[in-house]
């Protein structure tokens, strides 16, 4: 989805995009930055879940109002643990 693509979705009653990135199954990356500045121009609260790349993305670094974890993927590294984690701009 390119961001030219993402303008003709948007709605006058859109508040929130939501992103993921890498997305789930096929991670498959995507522009985020050039996403979530539609998400911002629509004015958009702009939601991430990075699940998958808490290490090796910051999505609030690249426009993201709202990052989202599932912390029992990937932080804990296995399924005794029941956590999620929220961090804001």
């Amino acid at each position: 989805l390119t961001a030219e693509e993402l303008w003709q979705l948007f709605r006058p009653n859109t508040k929130v995009l939501f992103l993921e990135t890498p997305s789930s199954l096929s991670f498959e990356l995507h522009d985020f930055r050039s996403l979530a500045s539609v998400g911002k121009e629509c004015k958009c609260i702009v939601i991430a879940d990075n699940t998958y790349g808490p290490l090796l993305f910051r999505p609030l670094e690249h426009g993201a109002d709202v990052s989202i974890n599932a912390a029992t993927k990937y932080i804990s590294g296995h399924s005794d643990v029941m956590m999620g984690l929220i961090a804001c701009s």
